[in-house]
């Protein structure tokens, strides 16, 4: 594994993201600020959370390596 982007959990949460953001623009102008804002928020958290994990995990095998 070279990057967060090899994984599938990374994938998929990125295609989850893709899907929120789609159904919110249906939603109605005025949740555009509360449950629209609140949903994206928290959708994204998901593959930066991940990247976040992995690369810290690389970098700390990089660094045990040498």
């Amino acid at each position: 594994m070279r990057s967060h982007k090899d994984l599938d959990a990374w994938k998929k949460s990125m295609d989850m993201v893709d899907s929120i953001y789609k159904v919110t623009k249906s939603f109605p102008n005025d949740e555009l600020y509360s449950l629209t804002n609140q949903m994206r928020r928290a959708v994204i958290s998901v593959p930066s959370n991940i990247r976040k994990l992995i690369n810290g995990l690389i970098y700390s095998l990089k660094r045990e390596v040498k």
